[in-house]
């Protein structure tokens, strides 16, 4: 079997929500299927005003998956963004 590695990309929109939560979740989940982590990554800034590529951790998170071959893990799919249009063209990349 392969190794998986995994890079963690956590957002929030606030500084009232916490990012811990997320980066918890994203942990255990790695960890009950064996994936490496090799970084993780956070942007504090709003998913629906902010295309993803403008967001500085979000670009590191694209740049060492290039370069390691690791997989992006998101909490869920609105962490990337909140906007539909945003969403599909960065998946489409």
């Amino acid at each position: 079997m392969a190794d998986l590695k995994g890079i963690l990309y956590i957002r929030v929109s606030t500084k009232e929500q916490n990012p811990e939560n997320q980066l918890i979740v994203l942990r255990r989940f790695c960890e009950s299927r064996g994936i490496e982590i090799v970084d993780f990554f956070e942007d504090q800034i709003s998913g629906y005003e902010t295309r993803p590529e403008d967001r500085e951790g979000w670009r590191k998170a694209v740049e060492l998956a290039e370069k390691t071959g690791a997989t992006i893990i998101v909490f869920s799919l609105d962490r990337i963004a909140r906007r539909y249009d945003y969403l599909v063209q960065t998946l489409d990349k």
